[in-house]
């Protein structure tokens, strides 16, 4: 008989692709097939792991969105396994048919800043790039993802990149809301320049920041809430003042992973 670990990873390596193929149902049929597999073989799973299973199955199955469906198994799998880190998101063979990204720069207030992300086949990474200017009183430019149910990960305690910079300060942002506008978590970030390093960010170092200044009274960034994600260069601090480094012009970020970790 398959230990635990052999069906759950299992799974995983036939579920993973479906998933990124755009076929969230059938990476969630996957995961419920193994999920009842384990639930239903005695002694392969202890008794609090058969529950969060259990729980796992009833959520998803009632879930609306099958992305979102999808990513409630796969916790409850990453729990069981006891995993420290896990991939939110696996840039590095292109971009996964979800999340979908917008671009967010200061011309929405009248700058010329312009930002794009991009992948890159040499380094087996998403680019975030472009040209940060000050002029017409801009100084950022961003790309967030849309909403998705992916992000969310109820059990880490903090986001890692996967990374390469350039210099300068980034920022990483995320919402626990749907919406564009509104309040938006920050964290500033330098990774190293030319050199491939893992940043971690744990939530509770995110700030809360409404249109440029640090927002008053708003409940702490949780990862079981996380709706958005993104990366933003900036003149400004996560603090709301001037990043003392900053310089306009040219800007470049790799990422080939973003990870939740414990």
């Amino acid at each position: 008989m398959s230990s635990k670990r052999d069906v759950l990873m299992a799974a995983i390596s036939a579920g993973a692709p479906l998933y990124n193929a755009g076929r969230a149902d059938a990476c969630h049929d996957t995961y419920v097939k193994a999920a009842e597999y384990l639930i239903q073989s005695p002694g392969l799973v202890l008794p609090t792991e058969e529950a969060a299973l259990r729980d796992a199955v009833t959520v998803s199955l009632r879930q609306l969105d099958r992305s979102e469906a999808a990513w409630t198994m796969r916790r409850a799998f990453d729990a069981v396994l006891g995993v420290k880190e896990w991939t939110l998101l696996d840039l590095q063979s292109g971009f996964p048919a979800e999340p979908r990204w917008l671009q967010l720069d200061d011309s929405i207030m009248g700058g010329v800043s312009t930002s794009t992300l991009v992948y890159d086949g040499a380094e087996q990474a998403v680019a975030f790039m472009g040209n940060v200017s000050t002029d017409r009183n801009g100084g950022f430019g961003s790309i967030r993802s849309k909403a998705w149910g992916g992000w969310a990960c109820g059990q880490a305690s903090g986001l890692r990149l996967a990374c390469k910079g350039d210099g300068r300060v980034y920022k990483l942002n995320a919402k626990m809301d749907d919406s564009v506008d509104g309040v938006t978590y920050q964290q500033d970030f330098r990774p190293a320049a030319g050199v491939w390093t893992d940043v971690s960010l744990p939530f509770s170092s995110f700030l809360p920041n409404f249109r440029g200044r640090v927002a008053q009274r708003q409940p702490p960034l949780r990862g079981a809430a996380l709706r958005q994600v993104g990366f933003m260069v900036s003149k400004f601090s996560d603090l709301g003042g001037v990043v003392p480094s900053f310089t306009p012009g040219r800007f470049r970020l790799d990422v080939k992973r973003v990870m939740g970790f414990r």
